[in-house]
């Protein structure tokens, strides 16, 4: 018995203890985490205090800043056309953060602005002279009496916007500060520029922009202000813009009317409404640009460039394509023998020919044979050693696209 008593003592004295520490334990943990959690309380109550006073700053910052319609009186009179450009554009941008920083608000004043229906151009061209392909031989002009308009027109490409910091003009960056704010009246006020403005780049950004606010629903408007647009334009920049803009979309309403503006009173080829024709018609273009191309009220060699390229599109495929190639050919091969004819034209004519058999994407196999079939025309009767080897290498050519139609094992 008192070897059990004895070892329960031990026992309890041993859970006592353990008890005790436990307990010290807790208590330790406990103001901790009342220590901890007055920290906590103290650092939230610090960042709210911070918040609160910086919604007050930034109050007052929106207060120190000048109303959307003063901002846009100084915009009116901030010309980079006059004195320091680039000190200007600084202050036009700083304008337009300013102006968007007041989101709706800012809208009101805007819209009132454009229905005022005047600009400020800020020195970034339109795209007037972006023409591709043909139009980049306006630059190896030697002296010639050439007026190439024609084939820039022709090779002219939509102008991009993507991220620019500085925007064309006034009202373009009034667009798309309007975008940028959003909503159903930014909406409405884009919608209604659009029926409104006499510019066709103004119409190709509204269209943009109002196709990202509401997807499809502004496409039919767009092309019907181009349309009538292009009737009276009220520059030289819209026409081209609004002809490329129509050929985007493979909108034909316009074909009555470019087939009319195609050659002009005085002998003049319209390159914008060439293109259109082109690409709109496709092959079916091909009687127009034949009778025009033998149209002898044309005489301006550039306009005839750009008609030979526009036609022979198709050599290989239509008898009329066909037949201005023999012609372009033939043309080039006179004036080669010709002491006194200009023997730059001559190889123009013939590197053109020759590179209208190599032109297009996907040629199937009957075009590749009928475009060798015009080539072996002249093969070997040219008695024009630099000629022959052009057109073997030509053939050469077609061998191998040829070749790569085959099916491969």
């Amino acid at each position: 018995e008192e070897k059990y008593e004895s070892q329960l003592k031990k026992q309890k004295f041993v859970s006592d203890d353990q008890r005790t520490e436990q307990a010290g334990r807790l208590d330790k943990t406990t103001r901790s985490a009342a220590v901890s959690g007055s920290k906590k309380d103290q650092e939230i109550a610090t960042l709210q205090n911070t918040l609160t006073q910086r919604e007050k700053d930034i109050e007052e910052l929106i207060a120190r800043l000048p109303t959307p319609e003063a901002i846009i009186e100084a915009l009116k009179n901030l010309n980079p056309n006059r004195g320091r450009q680039r000190e200007t554009m600084r202050k036009v941008i700083h304008h337009f953060i300013a102006l968007e920083a007041h989101g709706v608000s800012a809208l009101p004043p805007i819209q009132k602005f454009l229905k005022e229906g005047v600009d400020i151009n800020y020195g970034r061209g339109t795209g007037r002279d972006n023409g591709g392909g043909l139009g980049r031989l306006a630059g190896n002009d030697d002296g010639d009496k050439v007026d190439w308009s024609s084939a820039r027109d022709y090779g002219y490409k939509l102008p991009t916007f993507g991220i620019a910091l500085e925007p064309r003009s006034l009202r373009l960056g009034l667009f798309e500060i309007t975008y940028n704010i959003g909503g159903k009246n930014a909406e409405k006020i884009l919608a209604a520029a659009l029926t409104t403005t006499g510019l066709g780049i103004e119409v190709v950004r509204l269209g943009d922009l109002l196709e990202q606010l509401a997807p499809g629903k502004y496409k039919k408007a767009m092309l019907d202000a181009a349309r009538e647009l292009i009737t009276n334009p009220l520059d030289e920049d819209s026409k081209r813009i609004l002809f490329a803009l129509l050929l985007k979309y493979k909108d034909p309403g316009l074909l009555d009317l470019a087939k009319g503006m195609l050659i002009s009173s005085e002998g003049r080829i319209d390159g914008a409404a060439l293109r259109y024709l082109n690409e709109t018609l496709g092959e079916n273009a091909m009687p127009l640009l034949l009778a025009a191309y033998r149209n002898p009220n044309i005489t301006n060699p550039a306009d005839k460039i750009i008609l030979r390229d526009a036609a022979m599109t198709y050599v290989g495929k239509n008898a009329d394509a066909d037949q201005i190639f023999r012609e372009v050919f033939d043309e080039g091969l006179k004036k080669a023998k010709d002491s006194e004819a200009n023997p730059r034209e001559a190889w123009l004519s013939l590197i053109q020919a020759g590179g209208a058999l190599q032109k297009g994407d996907n040629l199937t196999e009957n075009v590749i044979r009928n475009r060798q079939k015009l080539l072996n025309e002249y093969r070997g009767n040219t008695k024009n050693e630099l000629v022959e080897r052009g057109l073997d290498q030509v053939n050469k050519n077609l061998e191998g696209r040829m070749e790569r139609l085959k099916p491969k094992n």
